[in-house]
């Protein structure tokens, strides 16, 4: 099979979901871990845990703010209704925080696309953000990219979505790469397959015109 294996902040999502909760919500200090983050001092998963930490509001008060403040790339929806005509598995595996991603996907009336992303619980000293690989066990770093493994060692061929510095492990790995934003960058510095994309309405041509070439490459489930 064909795994579509999607980021979701400012690949999907119109902008950087992520950073807008933590502008809105989260005290200045995130600003100073998030420089630490892009420094290499810590993973995107451990920057996610020490950031989310900092944010004492309630679910509700967060969904609310996402849901009137932010939206998805157009053409979206009628990608995901593309891949699964085509028989393709589309599989948003996300760095990012489910009560953020799942209400946006909901809205866009896609109950039942996969969404692989980290778990915040809302606690009274922040949100406790945790995330697990394929067989359950918590980790700290590495998460697209153990997902994609995974895929690929059942004999599944991963077509990637992706836009920046948290995605270019995977993307080195995939078998093919839909880039946005730095990850245009990166594919061609390091010589990595792939397509340019500005929404999904183009995405999806460009998907069925490159999925006949996997064709040879498909496994059965």
């Amino acid at each position: 099979m064909i795994i579509i294996q999607m980021d979701f902040d400012n690949t999907i999502s119109v902008g950087n979901v992520s950073i807008e909760v933590r502008n809105e919500f989260a005290p200045n200090t995130w600003l100073e871990m998030e420089e630490e983050y892009h420094s290499g001092k810590f993973s995107v998963e451990e920057s996610n845990v020490r950031q989310y930490a900092l944010i004492s509001n309630n679910q509700k008060q967060i969904e609310t703010f996402v849901l009137a403040n932010c939206k998805l790339k157009n053409g979206f929806a009628k990608f995901i209704q593309t891949c699964v005509d085509i028989g393709v598995n589309p599989v948003i595996v996300s760095s990012g925080l489910d009560f953020y991603i799942h209400p946006l996907v909901l809205r866009e009336g896609l109950d039942s696309l996969q969404v692989i992303c980290a778990k915040g619980s809302f606690k009274e000293s922040g949100i406790k953000v945790n995330y697990y690989d394929p067989e359950g066990k918590e980790i700290s770093s590495g998460f697209k990219e153990t997902f994609l493994r995974d895929f690929k060692r059942a004999g599944h061929t991963v077509i990637y979505f992706g836009d920046n510095e948290s995605d270019f492990v995977a993307a080195s790995e995939a078998d093919f790469v839909f880039a946005c934003d730095s990850l245009v960058d990166y594919c061609q510095s390091n010589s990595i397959p792939y397509k340019e994309f500005v929404d999904y309405y183009e995405a999806r041509e460009l998907l069925i015109e490159k999925i006949g070439s996997f064709d040879g490459m498909e496994s059965s489930d």
